[in-house]
């Protein structure tokens, strides 16, 4: 009750620190929004700068005097004059290098004349890696057949890793209309790395930036698909996620270049800030749970504690354990509940014992009623046996008859116990089956197969000797010939299984489901069935005219043979 007082004061102090850390959330992921915006749209800007000053440099180029002069003597230059054409090629070079000169983000500017004509302001040796090396290729290349077929005035394209190249597409200046050739700046890519740097380190964001074509031409992260990033409008927010990583998708396209540029941020570095804010927020909503605890702790010590360990010892009283006396120290009142409580579990405990004892009575009585009902049946069969070889005159078969009975008998009356182990049941069955062999004159055989580490495990008794006694007088003896009873006792899985199997006759089918008919085997079942544990245990007939009949026993034994049965029937053993 204290603990629950405690916080029920915390919790509305609890409640204005999460609504103030939300709020406080919303607000800066609405400041970051903001922030972000202005910076993909200053990143804009500048390319757009940087696209009026290649477009600046494309009309230098065209007004240069010096470079049409040279370009006109290129023409009228005799092809054979292969002197002659290569100085003037380098004068051509030399222009553009002038012109090249006033751009260091530019690395080579080539001119692709209509005439077949390649120039470049760049030697070799200078620019190693520059894209005019192989100029057959250059023509083939995917990126210059894109402009030439899409017949662009102006585009831009990645070329390689770390370069991209510009082309704008001029005409003569003399003539004005005619179209002339394509000039190419090859672009260092240091440079879009330098505008789009400063945001890129701020918030750890990918930058992805598409020409007028939707190609990608340049990215620095991979956050996101670029194919992805499509499917957003320009000029747009969205929130994308990526293996569980939520991102925050920043776009804006220049109508003056035509290049859409995308801002990729992480949330979790968006919102670093509001991280922290909540890792304070839940700091204090600990301490100060902790603290309820601690106050709660130190004022109900004296009487939460006794009556948990009280609320304890019920619960396991009212689980069945017995014996439980408590000793709590604490106020009166609580040493008044605990003396209570313990005079109620002894009377409780006094009160089971006499109903278990009393269970344990009528079991008993009533196992022996069921042996007394078998022994009866049992004589009355072999006495009536005896009888038959009086008549026949058999002096030796009636003494060696009486001599298995008496040890019949003796082994059957030598104690009260109502169970036995497997082997004594066995060895009883031999002396049994010897008696009718007597009688039978040898048409009765037993074939015993038994597991040895299973012979000394206890089971009712007598309880295999009415199976027997049904497999010889119901199936053997109405069968013309000889025949043949096996008992068979084998582990299978946790189970124990005895099966009684004969050749005889066998049962009506109708019989079968009703085995409660006839003394021996309703005893066998009901015996059977109420030693053993429920679910665990069962008894099985099965049965074909002419075959012979299984009945089979089984039940639960634990790895080490000893057999699962009713907690009432424990003591039977004694």
């Amino acid at each position: 009750m204290l603990l629950y007082f405690s916080l029920l004061v915390l919790t509305p102090l609890i409640i204005i620190i999460l609504l103030s850390y939300a709020t406080f959330t919303r607000s800066m992921g609405e400041e970051i929004k903001k922030s972000i915006q202005q910076s993909i749209n200053y990143e804009v800007d500048k390319l757009e700068v940087y696209y009026s000053v290649l477009t600046e440099l494309t009309n230098n180029i065209v007004n240069y005097e010096e470079l049409w002069r040279l370009l006109e003597k290129q023409d009228s230059i005799a092809k054979d004059d292969d002197s002659a054409v290569t100085v003037n090629k380098l004068d051509i070079s030399e222009s553009l290098r002038i012109l090249k000169n006033s751009r260091n983000d530019v690395m080579d500017i080539g001119l692709f004349t209509k005439s077949g004509g390649v120039f470049h302001s760049v030697l070799y040796d200078y620019n190693p890696g520059s894209i005019f090396l192989k100029e057959s290729k250059l023509l083939q290349s995917s990126w210059y057949q894109d402009f030439n077929n899409h017949g662009l005035v102006r585009g831009i394209y990645r070329s390689s890793e770390d370069r991209m190249v510009f082309l704008s597409r001029i005409n003569n200046p003399r003539t004005f209309t005619d179209f002339y050739g394509t000039l190419i700046y090859e672009l260092d890519i240091k440079f879009f790395d330098q505008i789009f740097q400063e945001n890129a380190n701020q918030y750890q964001s990918s930058i992805y930036l598409f020409n007028e074509q939707d190609e990608l031409i340049y990215s620095k992260g991979d956050a996101i698909a670029s194919q992805k990033l499509q499917v957003i409008r320009s000029s747009d927010i969205a929130a994308m996620a990526k293996n569980s990583n939520k991102y925050l998708v920043v776009s804006k396209h220049s109508h003056s270049t035509n290049w859409s540029t995308y801002e990729v941020v992480p949330y979790k570095t968006m919102m670093k800030d509001a991280n922290s804010l909540r890792n304070t927020s839940f700091l204090l909503v600990l301490v100060s749970y902790f603290a309820a605890v601690c106050v709660t702790f130190f004022l109900g010590h004296q009487v939460v504690r006794p009556l948990k360990k009280l609320m304890i010892a019920m619960r396991q009283l009212g689980s069945g354990f017995q014996g439980i006396t408590m000793k709590v120290n604490g106020p009166v009142e609580v040493q008044e509940i605990t003396k209570r409580f313990n005079t109620m579990e002894l009377q409780i405990g006094r009160l089971i014992t006499n109903v278990v004892e009393e269970q344990q009575k009528v079991r008993e009585a009533d196992l022996s009623a069921l042996q007394a009902q078998i022994h009866p049946h049992f004589l009355y069969n072999t006495l009536n046996l005896i009888v038959f070889l009086a008549r026949k005159n058999k002096v030796n078969e009636i003494q060696s008859l009486t001599g298995s009975l008496i040890e019949f008998l003796q082994n059957s009356l030598k104690t009260n116990r109502f169970v036995d182990t497997i082997a004594n049941e066995l060895r009883m069955i031999e002396h049994y089956v010897l008696l009718h062999q007597h009688r039978a004159e040898g048409k009765v055989s037993l074939f015993i197969e038994a597991d040895l580490d299973l012979l000394g495990i206890h089971i009712p008794k007598f309880i295999l000797q009415p199976l027997v006694e049904n497999a010889i007088f119901h199936g053997i003896y109405p069968k013309d010939g000889h025949g043949s009873i096996r008992i068979v006792v084998q582990r299978i899985g946790n189970l124990c299984e005895i099966r009684v199997i004969d050749d005889g006759v066998g049962l009506n089918s109708q019989l079968i489901p009703e085995p409660h008919k006839g003394l021996g085997m309703k005893n066998v079942r009901q015996r059977f069935l109420n030693y053993f544990s429920e679910g665990n245990s069962g008894m099985d007939v099965a049965s074909k005219p002419g075959i012979g009949t299984v009945i089979v026993l089984f039940f639960q034994i634990t790895q080490l043979g000893q057999v699962v049965m009713k907690d009432e029937d424990r003591t039977d053993r004694g």
